[in-house]
C-alpha cells in the first residue's frame, strides 16, 4: 500500500511529515476529502485564506488537490481539482 501526504496550503504550507497509508490515488482523495470537511467544520463561519489539501504521493509528486476554501467564502468540501486546473 503506497503512502501519501496530506499538506495545508494558504500562503504558507502546513506539512504532513508522516503521512498516511491509502489504497490508491482515489483512496487518497477520498480521505482528503473528510479532512477538508474537517477544516471546514472547525472555520465555520469565521473569515480565513483561501486554502486547499494538496495530495502528495511518496516520491512528492501532487496527485490531486482538494480546495476547502476560496478566500473568506467556504467552498463545498470535496471540490476536487486535478493539479494544474
Amino acid at each position: 500500500m503506497p503512502k501519501f501526504f496530506f499538506e495545508v496550503k494558504n500562503g504558507m504550507i502546513i506539512q504532513d511529515l508522516t503521512g498516511s497509508w491509502c489504497v490508491d490515488e482515489a483512496d487518497a482523495r477520498a480521505k482528503a476529502i473528510v479532512f477538508a470537511q474537517e477544516v471546514e467544520k472547525v472555520e465555520e463561519g469565521v473569515p480565513a485564506p483561501a486554502r486547499h489539501i494538496s495530495v502528495r504521493d511518496d516520491k512528492g509528486r501532487e496527485v490531486s488537490t482538494v480546495v476547502v476554501r476560496d478566500g473568506a467564502r467556504p467552498i463545498r468540501p470535496g471540490e476536487i481539482r486535478k493539479p494544474g486546473h
